[in-house]
């Protein structure tokens, strides 16, 4: 029986196992179990380009988190990864890297199975794993590289298991809990959290404005929300630095 994580030595702890780990046992009955992908839960059966899989992770981020699962095919049976076709966790994380915002959080861990019957189809074969854990403090995130399959200017999210461009309704739930999750600790946040915030309600502002399929009525109701936001993240940023009496 062999378990290997990979890179940072953290295990996953998607589906709250007691014991917080995804290992042989977990893994296998997750598979065997599931009825298919959902928005959490996403099978590769190989991999794919790493602009892709950056694209994955960042939907699944901005949509509660989850994990992808690299091995299964489209049947949900387990065929495994061939060895010649794993990944350097060390490359493979840099070359994700450049696509993704900094600030978001992942997880990456391998899981080979021996050659015994007990595991069944699982015999012989290895499994590679990544987990984004929720992360609501920080959405949404947005690509800090583009590709042709991955667009800086749009914002991903995880809808009846694939990858879609936000629209304003959904901006609107992410912001909602983006601020659910501020609420309790915004008076010990840093002046640099404050102005990141501002940018990014401004990089929304602009992005919003340029979308063409929502009706007007939606798209000035989101833009005047946005508005507002930046007004108030303004009047806070000018507290912080003490200059909100000041003409």
């Amino acid at each position: 029986m062999v378990k290997r994580p990979i890179y940072k030595q953290e295990f996953l702890n998607t589906f709250n196992y007691a014991d917080k780990n995804f290992d042989i046992a977990s893994l296998k009955n997750l598979i065997e179990q599931s009825f298919g992908e959902n928005n959490a839960l996403d099978f590769k059966e190989t991999f794919v380009r790493e602009d892709q899989i950056a694209k994955l992770i960042i939907a699944m981020a901005n949509s509660g988190g989850g994990s992808i699962i690299f091995g299964v095919n489209d049947d949900n049976h387990p065929v495994g990864i061939l060895k010649e076709e794993l990944k350097d966790p060390t490359d493979f994380q840099r070359k994700l890297n450049g696509y993704l915002p900094s600030i978001l959080i992942y997880h990456l861990q391998q899981i080979d199975y021996d050659e015994n019957e007990m595991y069944g189809y699982f015999s012989g074969k290895t499994f590679f794993i990544i987990y984004i854990p929720e992360q609501n403090r920080y959405i949404p995130f947005i690509a800090k590289r583009g590709s042709d399959k991955l667009f800086t200017d749009k914002i991903y999210i995880r809808k009846n298991t694939s990858n879609e461009t936000a629209t304003n309704d959904d901006l609107e739930i992410i912001f909602r809990k983006r601020l659910i999750e501020q609420y309790e600790d915004l008076s010990n946040m840093s002046l640099n959290e404050h102005m990141e915030q501002l940018k990014i309600l401004y990089r929304i502002a602009a992005i919003s404005g340029d979308t063409n399929k929502t009706p007007k009525s939606q798209k000035d109701d989101f833009s005047e929300f946005i508005a507002s936001m930046i007004e108030k993240k303004k009047r806070k940023i000018e507290i912080v630095l003490e200059v909100s009496n000041i003409e």
